[in-house]
């Protein structure tokens, strides 16, 4: 090994050693970013197995305007606290153009997934057929 190389070779292995601490700070980082969107995407990556309707009230209404970069849309979700009855209380999302008032009954429905994972989608008021909320296969 010729001098200029190991004295390069030695430089970079110094620079390596002086900043040892930004780089396992940055690889850390790194691994838990892509662990909390691996985990993320596979928590609703399972068939849903049970749906069930529940009836509730609406306890609470937040507007949720749509991002649009750059594009004019009217679109807006609205978040609900629902309440089941007796202590429990969910908190669901719907796409609608007007909102349903607090205190209103609402139809929520309840999917459970392979996984055991449980969420919960507002039934539209004109909803008859079982599967007219959201398509299963839809991530949310």
């Amino acid at each position: 090994m010729t001098t200029s190389l190991r004295n390069r070779l030695q430089f970079r292995i110094a620079l390596l050693r002086a900043h040892a601490r930004e780089w396992t700070i940055g690889a850390a980082v790194l691994a838990v970013s892509v662990c909390m969107v691996l985990f993320l995407v596979l928590r609703f990556d399972s068939p849903v197995v049970q749906s069930e309707r529940l009836q509730g009230s609406v306890v609470s209404i937040a507007r949720i305007p749509q991002k649009s970069y750059g594009e004019p849309t009217a679109a807006t979700s609205y978040q609900y606290i629902v309440s089941l009855g007796g202590n429990d209380t969910v908190v669901v999302s719907d796409q609608i153009s007007r909102p349903h008032p607090v205190g209103s009954a609402v139809e929520v429905e309840k999917r459970t997934r392979a996984n055991g994972t449980i969420t919960y989608h507002v039934v539209p008021p004109d909803c008859v057929a079982p599967n007219c909320v959201v398509p299963f296969n839809q991530q949310f």
